[in-house]
């Protein structure tokens, strides 16, 4: 069950760019600030972006409800990205490799074919050629993108590390393998057979050789949180998902939760919606928080999520 809703980052919140002179907030990536970490900010951190953003942001608290601030400069901008087409990154999914001290970053970007046209997905509905690249950072101030530079996966990837190789999902529910988590990615399995999967989490519990994923789909009314957990105890090229179950739709009124019953389409939320979409799921002591963007890309929000 979710517990009180936070409102963690709105269009009152200093310091947060407003590309095309449009504010929009979306994909919180957070995680604990990682001891070796050189002059922490906070003891969390949290990436985000704008939907067609030029660079990806960095906010930083003490407590997983906040209050948030942001941390100047951006970590990462579009040009230093081989992203041609509506130049724009966003998505951020960032680790902190605690056995080489590093930061490791996914994010997507339009990428041309010659970065991306060797993928499988090149092309094709619907990530189309947006897709994911990998950059690194010593101190999580600033990244740089891992040489060479190609995607390595449709946008919206979602990585972990069960310590002999990295694993993840991306839009719209496909599985790949990396053996270090930079390089060499091999495709699986397609979870579900549903193109209209937007975004998705994971969340490894390798003590019960299980994987949490929460997800949302597109052209739903309202657009909510679904939850489901597959048995990886297996080979990953045959993992296949449980049961589905709502987890959390709009409730209060900044979550959009007063706005029109529409089905919620893909791409940028021009305006306020009702849908909530960009899970995260935090670990931060015996708790768990579920942070999200809300009312379409309106605000990002945190609930602490219980008995799950």
């Amino acid at each position: 069950m979710t517990l009180t809703r936070h409102r963690i980052i709105d269009a009152t919140t200093p310091g947060v760019p407003r590309d095309h002179d449009r504010f929009n907030v979306n994909g919180p990536s957070v995680l604990p600030s990682p001891a070796w970490m050189p002059d922490p900010p906070g003891r969390y951190l949290m990436f985000f972006a704008h939907h067609v953003g030029r660079s990806i942001r960095l906010a930083a608290a003490d407590e997983p409800a906040g209050p948030w601030r942001m941390v100047d400069p951006d970590v990462l901008n579009v040009d230093d990205t081989p992203s041609d087409r509506q130049p724009h990154i966003a998505s951020p999914d960032v680790h902190a490799d605690d056995r080489r001290q590093r930061f490791v970053m996914y994010f997507h970007g339009m990428v041309p074919a010659e970065v991306g046209d060797h993928l499988p997905c090149w092309g094709i509905y619907p990530s189309l050629n947006q897709k994911t690249m990998v950059a690194t950072s010593d101190t999580g101030r600033h990244f740089t993108l891992v040489e060479p530079v190609v995607a390595v996966a449709p946008s919206y990837l979602r990585m972990f590390d069960t310590g002999d190789a990295w694993y993840g999902v991306a839009m719209p529910s496909q599985v790949v393998r990396s053996p270090d988590g930079l390089r060499d990615f091999t495709y699986g399995p397609m979870l579900f057979d549903d193109d209209e999967i937007r975004h998705c989490c994971v969340s490894h519990h390798p003590e019960r050789r299980e994987l949490e994923m929460l997800f949302t789909r597109c052209y739903e009314a309202p657009e909510r949180i679904y939850r489901t957990v597959i048995d990886v105890s297996g080979d990953w090229r045959g993992w296949t998902p449980g049961p589905v179950t709502e987890l959390m739709r709009p409730a209060e009124d900044w979550e959009g939760a007063q706005e029109p019953l529409k089905p919620v389409p893909r791409g940028l939320a021009a305006g306020r919606q009702n849908g909530l979409r960009d899970p995260c799921v935090l670990a931060a002591g015996n708790k768990r928080w579920l942070f999200y963007a809300a009312a379409g890309e309106d605000a990002l929000g945190v609930t602490e999520i219980a008995g799950l």
